[in-house]
């Protein structure tokens, strides 16, 4: 749906102009990152439910047994990193958020976001009404309409746990009116990301507890950004910077492969800030190198990579207290081969429901308004 250009922040002619081509290899950057995201919650729950780990963050090289395969692939925390990067990008290139109307935005992601979100809490509740019995009162259905549950240093309860993230997501489009006047004054981009940079560490460092340090995810916007508004087109013959993408995108998955960082230390984010920034790098090269990129079946998910990031641990809870006690006897490799297989398959097909019935007709939506316009 473009955004109206009535009345519009003036932006210097000396900024970059953000391009508007959509990037196919970005949608299958968007579908790796929700897969790491179920890796994350279907392993770990084969871990402690098959295996009897207790922590799964134990540090060190975990070995080369199928229980360490397992843990391996539990250990993809990055899909998160990789969301709040490509969103960053995405708002900065698709909607020009430097020329919206704050509300004309607002009211565009709320359309985006909002109905496959209420529905992931319906059945994120029915779920845990259904197999223990939970129930959720009024204030906690008004914490998570109000996205607050994700500042886990508030200590409140999560519907939908896996949903954390979205508080941070919204916060970001909450504070893109305040981001469309800074880029507008101030002539050079990196005086504004400065500024943001030491506003999020000065955050941190005043409330100083551990779980304030997630805080930090707010640098992995501002990389998006920077991104968008940088020369793209030179990116896919920069040969030494795109090596030196890989090099940190390894370093820094290897790093958290091994638990040698976790989300709570200060020196995650700017690792994460390079690696999670490196790997949007280089999607962005090979899509201009593959305009075709990235192939059907991850096009496929990457569609449908919101609902599938919102639905998976449900059906994660659910298949794991129905299955997983047949399976168990099993023995843990068994169990896991059948456990992970069938949970993604059913993920999957939960994820295209969502993606029909409430993510579906805001595009349709947004095209018609496009070809009206």
């Amino acid at each position: 749906m473009p955004l109206r250009r009535s009345h519009p922040i003036r932006v210097p002619t000396s900024e970059p102009r953000v391009p508007q081509a959509h990037l196919p290899a970005l949608d299958g950057l968007r579908a790796f990152a929700s897969l790491f995201v179920f890796n994350v919650h279907a392993f770990g729950f084969c871990l402690v439910a098959f295996y009897g780990w207790g922590d799964t963050e134990t540090r060190g090289f975990p070995g080369w047994t199928f229980e360490s395969i397992l843990l391996w692939l539990h250990r993809s925390l990055y899909g998160v990193d990789l969301f709040f990067v490509l969103s960053g990008f995405l708002m900065a290139r698709q909607f020009e958020f430097a020329r919206a109307r704050p509300a004309d935005f607002l009211a565009r992601r709320a359309l985006r976001i909002l109905p496959a979100y209420l529905l992931s809490l319906l059945l994120a509740a029915g779920a845990r009404w259904a197999v223990d019995g939970t129930v959720f009162s009024p204030r906690d259905w008004l914490q998570n309409l109000a996205f607050l549950h994700g500042f886990l240093e508030l200590g409140l309860v999560a519907i939908n746990p896996v949903t954390w993230s979205m508080s941070y997501e919204v916060a970001f489009y909450l504070a893109i009116p305040l981001l469309a006047i800074g880029f507008a004054r101030v002539r050079r981009d990196w005086l504004v990301h400065a500024a943001l940079a030491l506003a999020l560490l000065a955050l941190i460092l005043w409330i100083d507890t551990p779980l304030s340090r997630l805080h930090g995810y707010g640098l992995l916007f501002l990389v998006g950004i920077a991104l968008a508004r940088a020369p793209l087109h030179r990116i896919a013959h920069a040969t030494p910077l795109l090596v030196a993408a890989v090099l940190a995108w390894l370093a820094f998955a290897l790093l958290s492969k091994f638990v040698l960082i976790l989300n709570r230390d200060l020196v995650y984010y700017p690792l994460t800030l390079l690696g999670s920034g490196g790997l949007l790098l280089l999607a962005i090269a090979y899509g201009q190198r593959h305009p075709q990129a990235p192939g059907r079946v991850l096009q496929w998910i990457g569609d449908r990579s919101y609902s599938l990031f919102l639905l998976h641990s449900i059906v994660i809870h659910v298949l794991g207290a129905t299955l997983g006690p047949t399976l168990k006897p099993l023995g843990p490799i068994p169990a896991s081969l059948l456990f992970v297989p069938f949970a993604l398959l059913l993920s999957l097909l939960a994820s295209d429901l969502s993606y029909r019935i409430a993510e579906r007709p805001y595009f349709r939506k947004r095209e018609r308004d496009s070809t009206a316009r």
